[in-house]
């Protein structure tokens, strides 16, 4: 199978099919890093040696900030997928300009088939150009102009092309007045004559730049091209219904194709625009009314087309600039409100994807100068507003895009402040910006450009508290500045430097807090400010002091929390502080003051996890707040608890990981807790009674060779080394390939292992030691101990129907050499490939060999379904037993 991904597909459903899938991704540069790696991983689970599954990425060179896609995906990959894009080729090849020979022969095959498609048989014979210009090395290029002669085989490109002076003998801009002549003629025929070819051009390229997928998105576009005033006339219904019979495709309004085509037109429509000048209300400009249009989804699309544009044409650059400097402040604040999760589910990132996409350096440059040409009074909010987006970028995870957006506002912040010198405002705002750039170079562990930026920023607070003193807005942010600076020195073991800045910082809260107290910012920041301090006393050994800036935390955290009972930002700073208290104390050996600590953090951890279930701070809160109790536990020697603890705490770090691959805290946690876990379940293998039966029924090797049989060895993964104690979902191994394992094991062994003791096996030793444990109970019980494949029947225990389907659907995948997602339950036995009449033969003796039931064989067999197949055998071997 082969073919296009949609976006709106769903990638379980191309993951789920049993065939070899040729995946294609077009534009891939547009599509969001987490969709398209979900799709992507999506697709590598449901790849088998017989299923498998090749992508193939098609992406513009050059377009944007993101244009080196393949290292963009691999830097924010999972480890298995990022193997895979690591060796993923990256070819130039659809790129490559053709030879001539190429040239030659692609426009001979276009010509003959254009000319049969236009043509009746026996047409007119197509006289071949001179394809050695430049131009025609890309394939495209050759395409227009063999429909171009086809089209008008007697005769040569004429001038007037839309694409204005200099451009007349492009191919594109004459299958453009092709396409025009078209537009003209369906016109007449809509009911729409009176649109002259300026307008129709101008409707066209809206439906391109911004599409409409119902009938409000395209009046609203029709009459903002237009310049008509009310989109829902009869004149402007006539215009939707005309745009819409133009070309065929998902939506109502679909662009002009293909892309190069379409966007070929929108350049010269702006051109236009940009030549004629802006009309009086700005609005009415086709792009900056198109940015402004209220479906997002409009807006996007036009985002898209733009960056496809890219920068190399100066005066449509322009045109984007001064539309950016009318829009982007509002499409800021837009793409702020879409990004946060509503109740029922996710934000939409797709606003702020395409405006990162889009502003690139050059183009932030030009925009701000738009703005300055404009209106120098619209300055402020176009710095405030890639403070925004840089902000919205840094949250998730583009760093270098915000680092880019900040340091254009700090320009700019500069800027204000060399003509308006007065404006404390401004001031405010750009050590603002400079923290957010200190903060930005700290994340990418660059801590000396983070001090620079931080003493800029402390520079700026502190002469705006000398200005205005009694400002509580200023006194705050030179707190701010003062606690990022002492962050840094703590972090580089400056002490001497980190308390002064950090009593500075506090003094300042106090202050304001005394004078404030019933403003919960003002508290809070106090609140941070005790633990800060505490922090570093307690690093430097004075750990009395350090307990009681802890214990003025908790204080004011236990009060801000019952005024704002619901408030998730109060309790999470009670936690914070409950933790401080307790490391201090589990570090002065007092464990039983600690556990009392822990446990009051956890209570308030498993509270916010319950009311935050998407938030990722609260999931990792509640995991360290785990691994803090197991710890104690460990050392107050309670196994059992330690290990129910550490398992808490690993499905927490696992899930952060498995949901966000890439981010190193996580992993850096889930690899620390699973070591404890391993030691903890070690230590209690030691200390547990030995093994009664003596003789292991399986070894360590025969489980290997099942997993392996079952579902492989994932990338990276040696089943050979020492990963016995490795959660199976680290390994790769999902609950269908454990199905796998334990139907292999009721075959050879003739085990029916419990389904929940196999849920609960989660790593390869435990596994073990449930088939070892059965098998040691079955020998205990059975009359025939020596016979392996003695069934769990015999021991008296009742079968369920899931352990009766992992042990039909192991012995089909090992059988049949299926993977168990080729298995579908509700499809007959007929269906499976290679499930003929000997195989059932065969299928139905084991099972009288290992449940002891004869299954009579008939004709019908082949139409039964294995779901139903599992139900009728699962009551005979009920009632086999009650016999």
């Amino acid at each position: 199978m082969s073919g296009l991904w949609r976006r709106d597909s769903a990638p379980a459903d191309l993951a789920r099919l049993p065939l070899p899938r040729f995946v294609v991704i077009d534009y891939v540069e547009a599509v969001g890093t987490p969709e398209f790696l979900a799709l992507l991983e999506a697709l590598r689970h449901g790849a088998t040696d017989i299923a498998p599954v090749r992508v193939l990425l098609l992406t513009r060179t050059g377009t944007g900030p993101s244009a080196d896609t393949l290292a963009r995906l691999e830097e924010d990959a999972p480890a298995p997928l990022r193997t895979i894009l690591s060796e993923a080729g990256d070819s130039a090849t659809a790129a490559g300009h053709l030879t001539g020979e190429q040239r030659r022969t692609l426009y001979q095959q276009a010509a003959h088939a254009f000319s049969r498609a236009w043509h009746a048989p026996g047409g007119p014979v197509v006289t071949p150009p001179d394809l050695d210009d430049a131009r025609y090395g890309l394939p495209l290029e050759v395409l227009f102009e063999a429909l171009d002669r086809v089209l008008r085989p007697d005769t040569e490109p004429g001038a007037g092309s839309v694409g204005g002076p200099g451009n007349e003998g492009l191919p594109v801009d004459r299958i453009l007045r092709h396409e025009e002549r078209y537009w003209a003629a369906t016109a007449t025929a809509a009911g729409v004559p009176w649109l002259d070819g300026a307008l129709r051009r101008r409707l066209v390229a809206a439906a391109t730049l911004a599409g409409a997928a119902d009938s409000r998105q395209a009046h609203a576009l029709t009459a903002l091209a237009a310049a008509r005033e009310g989109g829902s006339g009869p004149e402007n219904r006539a215009l939707v219904g005309w745009l819409a019979g133009l070309y065929e495709g998902p939506a109502l309004l679909v662009p002009l194709r293909p892309d190069k085509l379409g966007e070929a037109l929108v350049a010269a429509v702006l051109r236009e625009d940009l030549r004629t000048g802006p009309p009086a209300d700005l609005d009415k400009a086709l792009l900056t009314g198109v940015l402004g249009l209220d479906a997002d989804g409009q807006v996007v699309h036009a985002l898209d087309v733009l960056a496809r544009l890219g920068t190399a044409d100066g005066e449509v650059t322009t045109s984007v600039a001064q539309a950016l400097a009318a829009r982007l402040p509002a499409l800021a604040r837009r793409a702020e409100r879409a990004v946060q999760a509503p109740p029922t589910g996710s934000g939409d990132v797709s606003l702020l994807h395409g405006l990162l996409r889009l502003v690139g350096a050059e183009l932030l440059e030009r925009i701000s100068a738009a703005t300055r040409s404009a209106d120098d009074n619209a300055l402020p909010d176009l710095a405030a507003a890639l403070l925004r987006l840089g902000d919205l970028a840094r949250s998730y995870g583009r760093g270098e895009e915000a680092g880019r957006l900040y340091r254009q506002g700090t320009a700019l912040g500069r800027d204000l402040i060399r003509d308006h010198p007065e404006n404390t405002g401004h001031q405010r705002d750009l050590g603002v910006l400079c923290n957010r750039l200190g903060d930005t170079a700290r994340a990418a562990g660059d801590r000396s450009e983070a001090a620079k930026w931080y003493q800029e920023a402390l520079g700026i607070a502190e002469g705006l508290v000398r200005a205005t003193p009694s400002s509580p807005v200023h006194q705050r942010d030179l707190a701010v500045c003062c606690d990022r600076l002492g962050e840094l020195a703590r972090l580089d073991g400056q002490w001497s430097t980190a308390e002064r800045l950090h009593r500075k910082a506090l003094a300042t809260a106090r202050r304001l807090a005394t004078a404030e107290p019933g403003d919960a910012s003002v508290q809070r920041d106090l609140l941070v400010a005790y633990n800060r301090l505490g922090d570093l006393l307690s690093g430097t050994e004075q750990p009395h002091q350090a307990a009681e800036m802890y214990r003025q935390a908790v204080m004011i955290g236990q009060e801000l929390a019952r005024r704002a009972p619901d408030s998730t930002v109060h309790l999470r700073d009670l936690a914070v502080s409950y933790n401080r208290l307790g490391d201090l104390a589990r570090a002065e050996g007092g464990l039983d003051r600690a556990a009392a600590q822990y446990r009051q953090s956890l209570r308030i951890r498993e509270e916010l996890a319950r009311t935050e279930p998407e938030s990722a701070a609260s999931r990792r809160d509640l995991g360290l707040c785990y691994a803090r109790l197991g710890d104690l536990a460990h050392a107050s020697h309670q196994g059992e608890e330690a290990a129910r603890l550490y398992r808490n705490s690993w499905e927490a770090a696992y899930t952060l990981v498995r949901d966000e691959p890439q981010n190193t805290t996580y992993q850096e946690d889930l690899t620390a807790v699973r070591k404890r876990l391993a030691a903890q379940l070690r230590d209690l293998d030691q200390r547990a009674p030995g093994d009664e039966t003596g003789d292991d029924a399986m070894s360590w090797a025969d489980l290997a060779r099942m997993l392996r049989e079952s579902a492989g060895e994932a990338d990276g993964v040696d089943l050979d080394d020492d990963v016995q104690d490795m959660f199976f979902a680290e390994l790769g191994y999902d609950s269908l390939a454990l199905l796998q394992v334990a139907g292999a094991t009721g075959i050879e062994y003739g085990l029916c292992l419990d389904d929940d003791a196999i849920a609960e096996a989660d790593t390869p030793r435990s596994l073990l030691a449930l088939i070892n444990a059965t098998a040691a109970d079955l020998r205990r019980t059975s009359r025939r101990p020596s016979n392996r494949r003695a069934a769990n029947w015999r021991a008296g225990r009742p079968v369920s129907v899931s352990a009766l389907r992992s042990w039909v659907v192991g012995w089909l995948t090992g059988n049949l050499g299926l993977s168990s997602a080729q298995i579908d339950l509700g499809d007959t036995f007929s269906a499976c490939a290679g499930f003929d009449s000997i195989r059932a033969l065969d299928l139905f003796d084991d099972i009288e060999i290992v449940y002891g039931v004869y299954v009579a064989f008939d004709s019908g067999w082949g139409e039964l379904t294995i779901r139903k197949f599992i139900g009728d055998l699962h009551a005979d071997v009920a009632r086999h037993q009650q016999r």
